[in-house]
């Protein structure tokens, strides 16, 4: 979230994305061209792994060309990526990370899916001639430091005594408390202040977007299902600003989990957000528009009512 998008006109051609080496007068290759990664995709699943598995990298330009057939909606995201309204953009380039999110999940990782559209500080997405090109990529989190915050993550959970056999509201329970507890909120400046769970966790202060990111890797470690979701709040003057939040699955429902919203940066422990349904929780909350979609609404049935043990 947060993304810093620049725009420009998108007319190039091909030669320009993949340019073929110069020849000196030598007849000899230069020695300080530049290579591009350029990756081909079949369908649509290979092209949202590479994706995935390129961000995991934390690679700043590549390009998929697209090969395969394109379905409705993401012939639609092709052309919002080159529109130049701003709010048409994002909504191509959001749709795009959050059909990546939801088409690789990796069971064995924390680092995927809703934790990618997480971290990316900013980004230039655009579509040209069947290709999709990811350029000046840029992220609040580096590899090492989401290394650095699963091995945290697991001495954390061993000594709160959490486990995947634990009930689940307990567990739920105590990451909230210590997420709280463990975190004080980053006012400072945009420009300045913090992003990233691993602010959060090892540096001890961040924005929402941290907090959000935090609660999901830790729930999601603990075998508990949990997304990240970006929105609007509105602030105590009322007026709304980009927020992060969380969903998380009890029984068959999603219940709405907010825990920068529960500190108050006083010492204590609120519950005023903890597992709400959606009848309260969207009088200050609204989810992106990709969180609207209808698949996504039937995938994660948000119950209505709070939570009740």
């Amino acid at each position: 979230m947060f993304l810093k998008c620049f725009f420009m006109m998108v007319c190039i051609m091909l030669a320009a994305v993949f340019p073929a080496r110069a020849e000196a007068d030598t007849g000899e290759p230069e020695e300080d061209q530049s290579f591009y990664d350029v990756f081909i995709a079949y369908d649509e699943q290979e092209l949202y792994e590479i994706m995935s598995e390129q961000l995991l990298m934390r690679s700043s330009d590549f390009y998929i060309d697209y090969q395969g057939e394109a379905d409705k909606e993401l012939k639609k995201i092709g052309k919002q990526l080159n529109s130049k309204k701003t709010e048409t953009y994002w909504k191509g380039m959001y749709m795009l990370l959050q059909n990546m999110a939801e088409a690789v999940d990796d069971p064995e990782t924390t680092s995927d899916s809703d934790y990618l559209t997480g971290i990316i500080d900013s980004a230039f997405i655009y579509y040209a001639d069947g290709i999709f090109c990811f350029e000046n990529v840029e992220y609040y989190e580096t590899k090492k430091q989401t290394e650095k915050v699963d091995e945290k993550i697991k001495k954390v959970l061993k000594r709160l005594g959490l486990s995947e056999e634990e009930d689940i509201i307990t567990v739920v329970d105590r990451v909230h408390r210590y997420i709280i507890r463990r975190i004080s909120y980053d006012y400072r400046d945009e420009d300045k202040c913090n992003y990233s769970a691993y602010h959060g966790l090892i540096k001890q202060r961040t924005v929402c977007n941290g907090y959000a990111l935090l609660a999901y890797k830790m729930l999601n470690t603990l075998g508990i299902p949990c997304k990240y979701i970006s929105g609007m709040a509105k602030n105590d003057a009322g007026h709304e600003q980009l927020h992060a939040w969380n969903i998380v699955k009890i029984g068959k429902k999603w219940y709405n989990f907010d825990t920068t919203w529960d500190d108050s940066d006083d010492g204590r422990v609120y519950y005023d957000y903890f597992l709400r349904g959606s009848k309260f929780f969207s009088k200050d909350h609204r989810a992106d528009v990709w969180y609207l979609t209808d698949t996504f609404v039937e995938t994660y049935r948000i119950a209505r009512k709070d939570y009740k043990s």
